[in-house]
């Protein structure tokens, strides 16, 4: 037998109950009933579902494979909420937006039953994206879970992925300077290097648009 219920009668009318003492066992349907006077005594009743939820206290842990990501690559990550009853619903954005149908990702959602946590219910969402370049601001990608039970519960858990793209960088070599002595160096950029880096950035530019 859970606890009894009673009516909080300092915040109850003729048109409003509150009840305290309420367990999830008090969830059900409820019913009101109006009567008129006499000598019709008509009567009208109405019913509806009350639910009583079980809220943590605790936000979603986020949990991801990588903090820095190559191009093309597969970013993965799942976000695990705490025991509630009903269970959670699990949304995610990248850098504040929802996520576009252009990309490939893939989520999938669990619902968790732990002997420890009775009655409660724990979710896990897994997600997988494969690495675009718009997904990055300088470089930077946000990526987050929000947990919510209707307007009775909100968190959210934010990570931040790195893109490991490769930096060019300018290769210099010693060379004498006609109008210093022997012993004095200078340097300059050989051609060399320069083909280099434009043939590095016409690989990177290929390899994106092969893996996409």
């Amino acid at each position: 037998m859970g606890k009894p219920i009673t009516k909080r009668v300092s915040k109850s009318n003729s048109r409003e109950v509150t009840l305290t003492g309420v367990e999830r066992e008090t969830s059900g349907e409820y019913k009101c009933e109006v009567s008129a006077d006499a000598p019709l005594f008509h009567t009208d009743i109405r019913a509806a579902n009350l639910l009583v939820a079980s809220i943590p206290e605790e936000g979603p842990v986020l949990r991801t494979e990588v903090q820095k990501v190559a191009p093309g690559a597969e970013i993965r990550a799942n976000c695990t909420t705490a025991g509630s009853f009903p269970s959670m619903n699990v949304t995610w954005t990248i850098n504040d937006k929802e996520i576009s149908s252009k990309y490939k990702y893939d989520i999938q959602n669990s619902i968790i039953r732990y002997d420890a946590l009775p009655g409660l219910e724990t979710v896990r969402s897994a997600i997988s994206i494969r690495e675009a370049p718009d997904l990055f601001k300088s470089g930077k990608m946000r990526l987050k879970c929000t947990a919510t039970m209707f307007s009775l519960y909100r968190a959210a858990k934010e990570a931040e992925i790195q893109e490991d793209a490769p930096r060019l960088a300018l290769i210099m070599e010693p060379t004498n300077h006609p109008n210093q002595g022997s012993g004095s160096v200078v340097r300059k950029l050989t051609s060399t290097p320069l083909l280099l880096s434009i043939f590095y950035v016409h690989l990177y530019t290929w390899l994106r648009k092969i893996c996409f």
